[in-house]
């Protein structure tokens, strides 16, 4: 006889923290109204880091399991987690982590900044100029920039770097940027005061960089907004 064994999937961490916080509920050990564990004691005990914590709580949040208010933390809502659990699960089995898109992004787009400055045309350093009054002007307008004028920001840099690879690349992520986990990510970031002005001012910086034709301000710019957004999304 002969058996046929089937292929092992790996599993993102971040599920394995849902299927945990929701066996505490089935169990009984978090009810309704409870405060669940602070981030950092979460990933000390499942031994993960606090980013994944971070996004099976927001998978959480998004599906109304847990509510998570600012500056107090994440409690039970009372639902049916059973009848949840299979929302949970494919909301972060199907969208891309919002730090592995960050982190890659960050890789990418420091080359594509110092390749600008050596390619790029006048035409698309004006193109870029013009994408940071746009975000400048729907700050002043809105309060905050939306998704579309920070993709064309980060593509007139990609676009003036001529690589069709990296342009390829770059269009594959941010194709992710229209998901629930990513708008939850952005969220927290502009409800945080003065951040939506402290990254307008770091994209500045990046423009100002290609314009005078500095390779290494440039990608240094860039790498410091990329950082930055990342230690925004994982601090509390």
């Amino acid at each position: 006889m002969s058996i046929v064994f089937k292929p092992i999937e790996p599993q993102k961490m971040s599920l394995r923290v849902v299927e945990q916080i929701m066996d505490c509920v089935r169990e009984g050990h978090l009810k309704p109204g409870d405060k669940l564990p602070a981030e950092r004691t979460i990933a000390e005990q499942l031994g993960v880091s606090r980013p994944t914590v971070r996004e099976a709580l927001s998978a959480l949040e998004i599906i109304g399991l847990v509510e998570i208010k600012t500056g107090q933390g994440a409690f039970v809502n009372a639902v049916d987690w059973n009848n949840k659990k299979a929302e949970a699960l494919a909301l972060l089995g199907e969208e891309r982590s919002p730090f592995e898109v960050l982190e890659a992004r960050r890789i990418i787009e420091t080359d594509a900044a110092g390749l600008a400055c050596e390619r790029a045309s006048a035409q698309e350093i004006a193109e870029i100029e013009v994408a940071v009054q746009m975000l400048r002007d729907e700050l002043a307008t809105h309060g905050q920039w939306s998704e579309e004028a920070d993709q064309q920001f980060h593509l007139s840099i990609v676009k003036a770097a001529r690589n069709s690879v990296l342009m390829d690349l770059f269009v594959l992520l941010t194709e992710t940027t229209g998901r629930r986990l990513w708008a939850r990510a952005k969220e927290k970031v502009h409800s945080i005061p003065g951040r939506s002005d402290e990254f307008l001012h770091e994209h500045a910086q990046i423009y100002e960089a290609i314009r005078e034709r500095d390779p290494e301000k440039a990608r240094t710019s860039i790498l410091r907004h990329f950082t930055h957004a990342e230690q925004t999304l994982s601090a509390d």
